[in-house]
């Protein structure tokens, strides 16, 4: 069974938690005054890296510190027409930096 990888992270029907929802609450524990975020991946990693990135960047939780660090090593292509135009039009484009797009 194929999942894309927004539903993979967003609509994950079988699971008592979407997966965003579990690293949300992750983060939360976690994170500190101060701290910065930083999100990796790998291939298929950083294609999911990429989709977090985004939502976390757009989040309205205090406790998420902008900008979002984003570091992607050989994604493949993420999103279409509609996702590039939202990184153009929104300010969220401003809280994610990409260090590295190999």
């Amino acid at each position: 069974m194929f999942l894309s990888f927004l539903d993979y992270i967003f609509d994950n029907e079988e699971a008592n938690i979407q997966r965003f929802d579990q690293i949300m609450s992750d983060l939360e524990d976690v994170m500190e005054p101060n701290y910065e975020l930083f999100v990796t991946g790998h291939s298929l990693g950083a294609a999911l890296a990429t989709l977090i990135s985004f939502k976390l960047a757009g989040s309205s939780k205090n406790w998420v510190p902008k900008p979002i660090n984003l570091y992607s090593f050989e994604s493949p292509f993420v999103g279409g027409t509609d996702f590039r135009a939202a990184h153009k039009v929104s300010k969220l484009q401003k809280y994610i930096e990409n260090q590295i797009s190999i």
